[in-house]
């Protein structure tokens, strides 16, 4: 796991710093970068995992890395993409701008233009997307001028993504053709009653510098032959890359299926509930949708994180259904009440303790969760069933479930998250031990010239 990972190379780097200082050796700063560098990859890998580790990585990056990095030698060009790259992904835009343009200016282009050119391709076009998200356009012109005067053409150009668009639009069948750079559509689905938009959530090939031009107004809330939008049917077959497009319209959250359902019901994955989560935090401050849809489950307000479908059920109580410990933890984060009970008087709580497909620690760390926040394992649905009851299958007496039922899930909690931390500590330091059986003497010789082994402190 990346996470117990990060803490073996965070291990790592101690010990390579503490034998350096023992024996009296200075190592470079590119030698020191390696090993860090993999060490905050490992964090942002782990963000899935808890957003702590997000943070993580940007104390250490600005404790660690940046305050011993020489901003003015082009021999640490590298250096300089690797971190803009780390804060692109931290989202600092402005540190992300410096570092890349750096990288770029000072190092690739003006050490040698001719033999870099992987890089001074993929920069300018990383650097374009951060002028996108501050909504600065002519400072993607300027660059752009910029690279065609100095280097000879602008990479961030990418040729023919209209006529790609509309050939890809054609083999899909839709009739389409280009008025200035946009798409026009004669006909807004094709025969089998998809638009656009359903056809590239379903084309896992379809190259993603096209889905921007298929972002048309009326295509956005239009339904194929099933009932779903483009978002439901992203949010389903968990598309985030599809998502995270049609979302750049808030309102297009509130869209439900025919079953009532909304994307917080249809979604299965952390990424893209993030997402998800995100817009409707933003959409529930507009004043109005963009796409209304009256025949929607209840078209007389807004959805929120506790909608129900026309089943009465929420996106929580189908978390719970289906054993899903982080999307319940996530909802309940964004303010998810635990109590709302589906048509048939079932409540979370009784949801997960029938919940078959998973196993009795997950289960009982999800009832305690849910207990933690105030759900009733003697709540009864309309055929006088409890959690109480349906625990019974699995524990081996009416006691045990009461024992279980009896303990305080606040204290409970904290017991089996200590323990974890506990385990994976354990963990680490012997991985780290086994990790760190560092060649030394032959590393050092070779930082002398002696030819040495290739150490792979990465394990």
């Amino acid at each position: 796991m990346p996470v117990i990972a990060s803490n073996v190379q965070l291990e790592v780097i101690r010990l390579f710093d503490e034998l350096n200082q023992e024996k009296g050796l200075m190592p470079t700063f590119k030698e020191t970068f390696r090993l860090q560098e993999r060490y905050v990859n490992l964090l942002f890998s782990s963000i899935e995992k808890h957003p702590v580790y997000g943070d993580r990585a940007k104390t250490y990056v600005r404790e660690n890395i940046i305050p011993n990095l020489n901003q003015h030698d082009p021999d640490l060009r590298e250096v300089w993409w690797s971190v803009g790259r780390m804060f692109y992904t931290m989202e600092d835009c402005d540190q992300a701008e410096y570092w890349l343009r750096r990288a770029l200016l000072n190092g690739y282009i003006g050490v040698d233009k001719d033999s870099n050119h992987a890089e001074i391709e993929q920069i300018p076009k990383m650097i374009c997307k951060i002028y996108a998200r501050q909504g600065r356009p002519q400072f993607a012109t300027a660059l752009g001028q910029y690279l065609e005067h100095h280097v000879g053409y602008d990479p961030t150009k990418v040729p023919g993504d209209l006529e790609k668009a509309a050939e890809w639009c054609l083999e899909q069948g839709f009739e389409v053709h280009t008025v200035g750079d946009e798409l026009v559509f004669t006909k807004e689905k094709n025969d089998r009653g998809r638009s656009a938009l359903h056809e590239a959530t379903l084309d896992t090939k379809v190259k993603e510098s096209i889905i921007p031009l298929l972002l048309k107004d009326d295509l956005l809330a239009l339904r194929n032959a099933s009932g779903d939008t483009a978002l439901l049917l992203a949010v389903g077959k968990s598309n985030t890359a599809m998502a995270r497009h049609l979302l750049k319209t808030p309102s297009l959250v509130h869209l439900r299926d025919r079953e009532g359902r909304t994307p917080l019901h249809r979604c299965c994955d952390h990424k893209t509930l993030s997402l998800l989560l995100e817009a409707l935090s933003g959409s529930m401050h507009r004043s109005s949708l963009t796409h209304a849809d009256p025949d929607s489950h209840d078209a007389s307000s807004l959805i929120d994180i506790n909608s129900q479908d026309a089943y009465g059920k929420t996106a929580l109580f189908i978390a719970c259904a289906q054993g899903n410990l982080r999307t319940m933890r996530k909802l309940f984060d964004s303010g998810a009440h635990v109590n709302i009970s589906v048509n048939t008087g079932v409540c979370p709580i009784l949801a997960c303790s029938s919940c078959t497909g998973i196993s009795l620690t997950s289960r009982e760390r999800m009832i305690l969760h849910l207990r933690a926040r105030g759900a009733d394992p003697d709540q009864q649905d309309i055929d006088g069933d409890t959690a109480r009851k349906e625990l019974r299958k699995f524990y081996s007496s009416s006691k045990a479930v009461n024992k279980f039922l009896s303990l305080d899930p606040a204290v409970e909690i904290e017991r089996l998250e200590k323990k974890a931390r506990t385990e994976r500590r354990g963990v680490t330091q012997l991985r780290a031990r086994r990790g760190v059986c560092f060649h030394w003497d032959e590393c050092l010789a070779g930082r002398h010239g002696a030819p040495h082994r290739q150490v792979d402190l990465s394990t």
